[in-house]
């Protein structure tokens, strides 16, 4: 056996496979961090301050960046009220029952600006129609009346939202909205709010 030879044999018996030694592990590659997705959804709930009355909304829609989303929101306003009225004739009083739902359907736009890191300010707005069933019971002394109507209505809010992880978050804030005139009201319906809610991403 030449020198050459005898040197390789060394080499392999040295070797950690022929040592008896563990071999390295191979380090396993770690899955990314979950990443929430653009699309979120929300619901919160509103009050009037001239109607005294809820506003109940759900909402969903798309985060295009971190500033900038659209979405879509469907709400609905309950009221039933007492009037009193009085005879052009006889002058005497006489009360009718009144019941009106709206339902608004908006497309909205907003823009949230980062504070802090988890608090942001944002502000927005939205076009869409409101939906009203309004219904009359005079109790005899006047024919009942009831209609539903589509009208064209827009929005503008503003208000605080805080991240508490990244696919959850809770926001306050107050909004203006306007309602073009039904027939059966005769007048349009404005009102501002303060409303709070939450949201989270899918």
């Amino acid at each position: 056996m030449n020198a050459l030879t005898y040197a390789c044999c060394l080499a392999v018996v040295a070797s950690p496979a022929f040592a008896g030694e563990a071999a390295p592990a191979v380090a396993k590659a770690t899955p990314p961090p979950h990443s929430p997705s653009n699309w979120f959804i929300g619901a919160g709930a509103d009050y009037l301050f001239d109607a005294d009355e809820d506003y109940w909304n759900g909402h969903i829609g798309y985060n295009f960046d971190a500033a900038n989303s659209i979405f879509l929101e469907v709400g609905w306003i309950g009221a039933d009220d007492d009037y009193q009225y009085y005879s052009g004739v006889t002058q005497q009083p006489f009360n009718s029952d009144i019941s009106l739902d709206i339902i608004p359907v908006t497309l909205n736009y907003k823009y949230e600006w980062g504070l802090t890191e988890n608090l942001s300010w944002y502000i927005g707005g939205g076009i869409g129609f409101a939906y009203a069933d309004i219904d009359v019971d005079a109790h005899g002394f006047a024919p009942d009346l009831s209609d539903s109507e589509w009208r064209f209505m827009a929005q503008a809010f503003t208000g605080l939202v805080y991240e508490f992880t990244p696919s959850f978050e809770m926001y306050l804030g107050f909004r203006y909205m306007w309602i073009d005139e039904y027939d059966l009201i005769g007048d349009d319906l404005d009102d501002f709010t303060i409303g709070t809610g939450i949201r989270a991403t899918f």
